[in-house]
């Protein structure tokens, strides 16, 4: 991105150390967190980074404005733990599940052939977006 000198510090920092997944409130000191996701699907370092919005605020015009800035994902808080899990696991297929419970018997599918509880009662609106999306498409 051409004078990245302008880009806020949370987009310097995304472009710097280039992290597997973003979490962006809504609410930040310099910027909203709709114009740093809009900043950051931009610049062709960060702009395949998936980027879950996790706010307070719950409008539905907040969150389309926020799918439409790019963001993979919008939720509310407060937030089921299980629910943030599931929506980072569609982004981030690589990790596997037993990554965020290592000690759990449950989540060991690859062993016991079972479905996760999460995804058996995770709210199906979570990831699941309509249409394409930035430049990840669904």
């Amino acid at each position: 991105m051409k004078n990245h000198q302008m880009m806020p510090v949370q987009a310097k920092k995304a472009r710097s150390i280039r992290p597997n997944l973003i979490l962006l409130d809504l609410l930040l000191p310099e910027l909203d967190g709709f114009a740093v996701c809009e900043i950051l699907r931009r610049d062709p370092k960060t702009a395949s980074i998936p980027i879950i919005i996790l706010t307070a605020v719950s409008s539905q015009l907040s969150r389309l404005t926020g799918l439409d800035a790019g963001a993979n994902a919008y939720l509310t808080k407060p937030v089921s733990p299980k629910y943030l899990l599931q929506c980072i696991q569609e982004l981030l297929p690589e990790f596997p599940e037993t990554a965020y419970y290592p000690d759990r018997e449950t989540n060991h599918k690859q062993k016991s052939g079972q479905a996760s509880p999460v995804s058996a009662s995770a709210d199906p609106t979570c990831c699941q977006l309509p249409g394409p999306i930035g430049p990840f498409g669904r």
